[in-house]
């Protein structure tokens, strides 16, 4: 697995810079994935910062989290094809969502967002941290893997 830290050593190679914004982050980790999946021919799709999550905060149900990256199958993001982007609540949860930590939403990431994709059961949640230039990958149920 990609460290936070070698992810955004990474991309400053690449780019030439010294600091790695959070969406350049993303925008690696998906181009990861799309190639893993293009590779292994799997029926999945993997979007940064397209797909909506339908997520409870308080006791307020209608709201929605937009993922870093979020890996889905392929005929679950093309039903959305005719209507908003959004993963409801009586939908399959996403294969993988991802995080990328910055300093605005560190307590987000770690925290609420960790409780409520346990609580919508998706099967994966990762936070990339390159501020602590560390990586988790959460199931739920599980604690740190």
């Amino acid at each position: 697995m990609w460290s936070g830290r070698k992810v955004a050593r990474w991309i400053a190679q690449k780019t030439g810079r010294d600091q790695v914004h959070p969406r350049g982050i993303a925008e690696f980790l998906n181009d990861q994935f799309r190639d893993q999946i293009k590779r292994r021919e799997l029926p999945w799709t993997a979007k940064q910062m397209t797909v909506g999550v339908r997520s409870p905060r308080g006791r307020n149900w209608d709201t929605s989290r937009i993922p870093a990256v979020t890996v889905l199958p392929l005929a679950q993001w093309e039903a959305m094809s005719e209507r908003e982007a959004v993963i409801n609540l009586n939908e399959l949860p996403p294969i993988l969502v991802v995080e990328v930590v910055s300093p605005s939403t560190k307590t987000d990431d770690y925290r609420s967002k960790r409780s409520e994709y346990g609580l919508l059961e998706i099967s994966e949640y990762w936070i990339v941290d390159p501020l602590e230039e560390k990586n988790y990958a959460l199931r739920p149920g599980a604690s740190v893997l």
